[in-house]
């Protein structure tokens, strides 16, 4: 093994060891004494977001520094994520130098002024590392983007190693944060049903590692989208209504007020060519606050071209860009719009390259500002084939990558509530119409039939059992999965009526076989829905749960004031009401045995826990 590689696996060793068990940490970066690197820092400056994929997690954020004083030769590197206490999720991901010159960015020309250009880009050497020119000031994204599915960290490192130097240039304390979709309206793709017959939706440049928009932090999270049919965007494709987006409709993602509406500037033509000044100025927000606005007629053309940008009450703003010339004069700045209202449609104005439509959702009113941070964005009517599956779903809590066709649905409409059931679940009850209703509180012995997994997907894994219940108001609701066979991995998921996922980070998904799944939340008055799955795709056999949903109002507490027995335990008796919920007071684990309770064995639990006892004893050892 080469001196290099050798030290380098020694170097990582010791870092793996003394990082475990740390509480996460601010973040802050460390040198290599003699390196001369300078100017570190952190793209975004705030926490970074996990967003949910198809059966996975990922990632988004860049490491900065800058080489003022020599050139070095990068080694190879790692990163690795780590919970809330400081403990690995995951083992440390080793990257090559060739990381290095395939992603990284050479920040440039208007990004210092004061720092003159390197000589050269990053190359490799003979030996397989990555050299690293003189003057460089290097963006890198994170080398190692994806956790597992329902993996979940609090902070992450990277670890460059240079030749030469005995420690490495660390990246310590990058802080990750779930991002939770706020309250409000639950989004609608930009995008209607394709006006051009069998046309499918296309993501040519999403977000990815290695996608444009990946490194720009005011579209970190932004799509690309295009249409396809039959494999092809274009009859002909030299024209931009060759292309099979041009002309098509774009929505309002949801409801919201226009506090941009950018119109006038001519489109590229043909495509692949660009009209002159495209970025000299910005679009002119409706409050009249923008720094440098585009006038029309003139020759400064925004990057987004002609433009809306709507305010929605959660705290988001959405934006689509590239219109048609003239195709949103008919919007005007500060009015009103509801989801689905057509704002536009697709063209090839500002900085687009041929037909298509940008659009994206951010935390600042102007997203041509430097200052805007762009937002990961789900939505409730978009349907593909997720990783392993046959069949096309409709997709909760994901994004969608690049190089993906999809298709988009109606917004969905709730079926009426089926009738409930009683003590075990009636099949088939795999889709949302389809459900069983329960009469709180309940308890239900289930099977997941793997064979049968209906038409909703949530982070990419089908559901395979769906149940229903109401609240007459507000109140706080306890839902437990448990007594499932053979380790497999279980989760369990809470949908509003217009499909918003309200697990809390972290609930209802513990990525460990035969966890109990346990949710605890505070609801408003209405319908919900409860949604079970098996993670684990790769067993066959059925798979038997109890589903345990109740209001604080339903439980009997239990502690450990009741009478004794010889034997040294205590038991409550539970026939003074007709079915009770036992949990206990105090953070001890006890057993809990319910005597005339048709469960054989018993059943552990924490101060977090129930089980349901129906006229029975219930003891406590």
């Amino acid at each position: 093994m080469p001196r290099a590689n050798i030290l380098r696996a020694c170097t990582a060793l010791l870092l793996s060891l003394l990082s475990a068990g740390r509480s996460a940490a601010e973040f802050q970066v460390i040198i290599p004494p003699g390196s001369g690197i300078v100017r570190t820092g952190l793209l975004p400056n705030g926490p970074s977001w996990i967003e949910h994929y198809p059966l996975e997690n990922h990632v988004s954020f860049d490491v900065i520094f800058s080489t003022p004083a020599m050139e070095l030769t990068c080694t190879g590197g790692q990163v690795e994520f780590f919970d809330a206490q400081g403990n690995p999720v995951e083992p440390p991901t080793f990257f090559t130098p060739a990381v290095l010159e395939q992603f990284a960015r050479e920040l440039r020309d208007g990004d210092d002024p004061q720092q003159p250009d390197p000589p050269e880009e990053i190359w490799i050497d003979g030996d397989g590392n990555a050299v690293i020119p003189i003057h460089s000031r290097i963006l890198l994204p994170c080398p190692d983007e994806v956790l597992g599915h329902n993996v979940l960290a609090a902070s992450a490192r990277i670890d460059l190693f240079l030749d030469g130097f005995a420690t490495p240039l660390s990246f310590l304390g990058i802080e990750i944060v779930e991002y939770r979709p706020p309250a409000g309206d639950t989004y609608l793709f930009g995008l209607g049903e394709p006006l051009v017959a069998g046309g499918v939706y296309r993501v040519g440049n999403a977000h990815d590692l290695g996608s444009a928009h990946r490194t720009a932090f005011n579209q970190r999270y932004a799509y690309d989208v295009g249409i396809r049919v039959d494999g092809d965007g274009c009859d002909p494709c030299d024209e931009n209504d060759g292309h099979f987006i041009y002309g098509q409709p774009v929505i309002a993602l949801a409801a919201g007020s226009i506090v941009v509406n950018e119109t006038g500037h001519p489109e590229n033509s043909p495509p692949g060519t660009k009209q002159p000044g495209i970025g000299d100025c910005l679009p002119e927000r409706c409050d009249g606050t923008t720094s440098d606005p585009c006038v029309v007629p003139s020759d400064g053309i925004p990057g987004g071209g002609n433009m809306v940008c709507i305010e929605h009450d959660n705290g988001e703003w959405s934006f689509y860009a590239h219109f048609i010339t003239g195709s949103n004069d008919f919007r005007t700045c500060n009015e009103n719009v509801v989801q689905g209202d057509a704002i536009g449609e697709a063209g090839n104005s500002g900085s687009s390259g041929g037909p298509h439509l940008h659009f994206q959702t951010v935390d600042h009113p102007s997203p041509d500002d430097s200052g805007a941070q762009a937002l990961p964005i789900y939505f409730t009517n978009v349907s593909f084939t997720s990783p392993g599956q046959l069949f096309p779903r409709r997709q909760l809590e994901v994004g969608i990558t690049s190089g993906s066709t999809f298709t988009v649905l109606p917004a969905f409409d709730p079926p009426p509530p089926n009738e409930a059931v009683d003590g075990d679940e009636v099949e088939p009850n795999h889709t949302l119409a389809l459900h069983n209703s329960l009469s709180l509180p309940a308890s239900v012995g289930a099977t997941l039939e793997h064979a049968i997994v209906g038409d909703l997907a949530i982070r990419g894994d089908g559901i395979e059992d769906v149940f229903r219940f109401e609240l007459p108001g507000p109140d706080e609701v306890r839902i437990e999965l448990s007594c499932f066979s053979g380790g497999q991995n279980l989760d369990v998921y809470v949908l509003t009526e217009d499909l918003r996922v309200l697990n809390p980070t972290g609930g209802g998904t513990t990525p460990i076989a035969g966890a109990r799944e346990r949710l605890w939340l505070n609801l408003d008055g209405g319908a919900y829905f409860i949604a079970v799955t098996n993670v684990d795709s790769t067993r066959s056999a059925a798979t038997d749960y109890r589903l345990t949903v109740a209001r604080a109002a339903d439980f009997v507490y239990v502690d450990q004031a009741n009478s004794g027995c010889e034997d040294g335990t205590f038991e409550h008796p539970f026939n003074t009401v007709q079915e009770g919920l036992a949990v206990l007071r105090d953070d001890s684990i006890l057993s809990i045995e319910a005597a005339d309770y048709d469960e054989s064995g018993t059943t552990r639990f924490d101060k977090r826990g129930w089980v349901v006892a129906t006229n029975g004893t219930v003891r406590i050892h």
